[in-house]
Order: structure tokens, then sequence, then C-alpha cells
């Protein structure tokens, strides 16, 4: 029994040997990890940066393709139609008239027939 734990001692001092032996390499890389972490974060953020830079670039080209102010003939055009649409009657009334005009026929019609 004596023997048994006597090994069991030298096996757990040799595993505690092993285990200190690994932490104390592990310790040594600490250094070369955070080197090379901030290296790979220092890139993605240039890149993040390029990506955010063609985004904005693609929407203002975009934006100037469908910004007609600052074509001068569509302007006049839009005015144009602007004040065509000012003259015309509004939908209400429209529909008032043509209401109006139902009514004038249905009299018609029924004086004709009485």
């Amino acid at each position: 029994m004596s023997e048994k734990v006597e090994r069991c001692r030298r096996e757990v001092e040799t595993g505690r040997e092993r285990y200190e032996q690994s932490l104390t390499e592990l310790n040594g890389y600490n250094a070369k990890y955070i080197e090379d972490m901030t290296e790979v974060f220092q890139r993605t953020q240039d890149f993040e940066h390029r990506r955010l830079t063609f985004i904005k670039k693609i929407l203002y080209d975009m934006l100037a393709c469908v910004d007609l102010t600052q074509y001068k003939a569509s302007v006049a055009h839009h005015s144009s139609l602007h004040t065509t649409k000012r003259f015309l009657p509004s939908n209400q009334s429209t529909q008032r008239n043509a209401r109006n005009e139902r009514n004038k026929r249905s009299e018609r019609t029924a004086k004709t027939q009485g």
C-alpha cells in the first residue's frame, strides 16, 4: 500500500512539473500573440475604412445620377409640369362635375319618358 501511495505522489509531482513547464511555455507566446493580433486588428480596421469609403462613393455617385436639379433642362421641365398641374381641376372638383353631369342626364331622361 505504501508503494502505491509513493508511486501516486511521484505521478502527481511529475504531472505538476509538466503543467508548470507547459504554463511557462505558453506564457512565452503571449507577447507574440498580442503582436500578431494587433496586426490583424489593424488590417481589419484598414479594410473596413476602405469598404466604407467605397460604399459612400457609390452612394454619392448614385445620388448624382438621380439628382435632377443639376440638369437645367429637367428643372425647367419639372417647373412647367408643376405649373400645368396647378391649372388643372382638382380630383375632387372633377368628380363633382362628373356626378352633376350624370344627374342632369338622368333628369333629362326622366322628363322625356314622363
